[in-house]
């Protein structure tokens, strides 16, 4: 899954209820592990449903990384990838300069919408 950098998005695992869970992070550019503050995953209510946040990251990211978690109880593990960063950070600039620039000299939609509707009269919307 993919998140903004400033998101904090919480990776789930499925272990047996009361088990002690922790998780490993590995930066997938060069296979190294990452530093957390903790490793430790907690359990959601006796569920066998175990968290952790990624607000643990030691040194949070500024740019897109991509991970690998590794959950595990010391018998059974849980794993899956965690991009953090990319394009959900540039979608709102990209959709605004694109808005901002393309839409905005005579003869585009952005222009012309802003002359169209004048006024209303009688339940009618002229348009000039």
């Amino acid at each position: 899954m993919r998140y903004k950098i400033s998101e904090t998005p919480t990776i789930l695992g499925k272990f047996d209820t009361g088990a002690t869970v922790t998780i490993t992070l590995y930066d997938l550019s060069d296979e190294s592990t990452v530093t957390l503050m903790s490793n430790s995953c907690n359990e959601v209510a006796s569920t066998g449903v175990f968290r952790w946040s990624t607000s643990n990251i030691t040194t949070q990211p500024t740019t897109k990384k991509e991970y690998l978690w590794i959950m595990s109880d010391g018998t059974l593990s849980s794993y899956g990838k965690l991009v953090l960063g990319g394009f959900p950070d540039n979608m709102a600039s990209d959709v605004w300069e694109e808005l901002s620039s393309a839409h905005t000299t005579d003869g585009t939609m952005g222009k012309d919408k802003q002359k169209t509707i004048k006024y209303i009269v009688d339940g009618e919307i002229p348009l000039t």
